[in-house]
């Protein structure tokens, strides 16, 4: 390169203009945000505050966004503040900086996140900046100083020139009033207390989604109690939302729920598990939908609680009753019947008879099956279905299922067997002849319909059948 274009491709540099990017959570942003955006401003011709979509403890990036918003005024500078469009605002940070080569970048990070942007340094036109960090400025500590409603402890976390006032109509809370220099006297109810929390509806599309949602803590339950996780979740997915006896939740071996005096109590013991509870103080108060706790039954009286903690604790300090999911399981028994496990096992690959057999167990708990078809056939038999001019057949006389199941989907091959399983379900309740078999009988029709249900539900919790 001759001189003239090192020249020209300084005065090119020149004319580009700067811009930092600040990628973060900042629920809420605090007085260590906008010292790093004050730093960054001396170097760079605009900030833009890139604010992560999700919401933490209750802080929504709409809040965080009305708090820098009202931090703008103490900038000598432009900042913009604008919401990621990707979940995670760094690899925005990624998008921005590969697609805009002819401007210059500053790229903030914050204490220990270095590490994240090792890659970013290799961009031409991205500089690494170290945000640095403030003793004593932490949003989690914020946060939780907004739950405690604590003003006095909000005032340590947010900038010089920000009331506290400013700071909670900003994030949509209200003035904290200063305590009365007497003692306060108990104000009449606007209305009744709560009394329960609203059930789930059983067997509605919600209903399936809350157990998938809360599949983590069915996992831990199924661990602890050396149980299948299928089986655990399987006994969710048929539990029955229960009104919570005070016998009952007395009776629950691993939560202090029951022994909660006030809301007090009940905040400092959300607060001490990490969770925010004011968005179920609000609810309960307001007399919406609960999430349901989970409540794991393994003996006649015995009780676990799978998930719930707070909001058992919450109720407990408002004088409320819960409704709760309750699932049944029974330890060291198998739940498939043996003459159907066995009948099923080393005729699929193994993926393919673990649903097998978690669909069995669906049908016969939905279909209310008292008594499981005694054995059933996996066949591979093209002439005995092209013969039979079908790809499934009950037999009432000895109660057991042919399946013809080569090269068919998973799902095609769980609708027929889910036809056959309705059938010996008629075949107990003694409705079955010698012409229910016939093509758009009442029988017929009825089992068409039920397995369409059967599939559609189970399909829900396990996506892998329709591959």
């Amino acid at each position: 390169m001759n001189l003239g274009e090192q020249l020209a491709k300084i005065l090119l540099e020149q004319d580009k203009q700067t811009i930092a990017l600040f990628p973060g959570a900042f629920k809420p942003p605090h007085k260590g945000h906008v010292d790093v955006v004050k730093k960054v401003l001396d170097k760079a011709d605009q900030v833009v505050v890139l604010v992560s979509p999700k919401m933490r403890d209750g802080v929504s990036a709409e809040e965080s966004v009305a708090v820098w918003n009202l931090y703008k005024k103490l900038f000598n500078g432009s900042v913009e503040i604008k919401i990621s469009a990707n979940s995670s605002p760094v690899g925005e940070v990624y998008d921005i900086v590969k697609n805009n080569l002819d401007t210059n970048f500053i790229i903030v990070y914050g204490k220990g996140e270095e590490n994240r942007y090792v890659k970013m340094a290799e961009q031409p036109n991205a500089t690494i900046f170290d945000g640095g960090t403030i003793e004593g400025a932490n949003a989690t500590n914020l946060r939780m100083a907004l739950i405690s409603n604590n003003a006095e402890e909000i005032a340590k976390y947010i900038p010089t020139g920000i009331t506290v006032d400013e700071f909670l109509a900003a994030i949509n809370e209200k003035t904290i009033e200063k305590p009365p220099t007497e003692p306060p006297v108990e104000p009449t109810p606007e209305q009744p207390p709560v009394q329960e929390s609203s059930p789930a509806t059983d067997m509605n599309d919600d209903y399936y989604d809350y157990v998938e949602t809360n599949r983590d803590k069915i996992e831990k339950a199924a661990e602890i109690f050396n149980f299948p996780i299928d089986d655990m979740m399987f006994a969710f997915n048929g539990g029955t939302p229960t009104i919570l006896s005070d016998d009952m939740w007395n009776a629950l071996e691993n939560t202090e729920s029951y022994k909660i005096k006030d809301l007090e109590a009940a905040i400092s013991h959300a607060l001490k598990l990490g969770i925010n509870p004011r968005p179920y103080i609000d609810q309960i108060k307001k007399k919406k939908e609960m999430p349901l706790p989970l409540i794991l039954q393994y003996d006649a009286n015995k009780f676990y609680l799978v998930g719930g903690e707070v909001v058992l604790s919450i109720l407990k300090a408002l004088g409320a009753i819960p409704t709760v999911l309750i699932g049944n399981i029974t330890p060291n028994k198998k739940v498939l019947p043996k003459s159907l496990y066995e009948s099923i096992q080393g005729k699929l690959n193994e993926s393919q008879t673990s649903t097998l057999g978690e669909f069995i167990k669906y049908a016969i708990k939905n279909l209310n099956i008292q008594n499981p078809p005694s054995g059933l056939t996996l066949s591979y038999n093209t002439d005995a279905a092209r013969e039979r001019s079908s790809f499934g057949i009950f037999n009432p006389e000895n109660d057991k299922i042919w399946l013809y199941v080569a090269n068919r989907n998973m799902a095609d091959i769980l609708r027929t067997l889910a036809h056959e399983l309705v059938h010996r379900k008629q075949a107990e309740d003694g409705r079955l002849d010698i012409m229910s078999g016939e093509t758009g009988s009442e029988i017929e029709n009825e089992a068409n319909a039920q397995a369409g249900i059967l599939l559609r539900n189970f399909g829900k919790l396990n996506k892998q059948i329709y591959q």
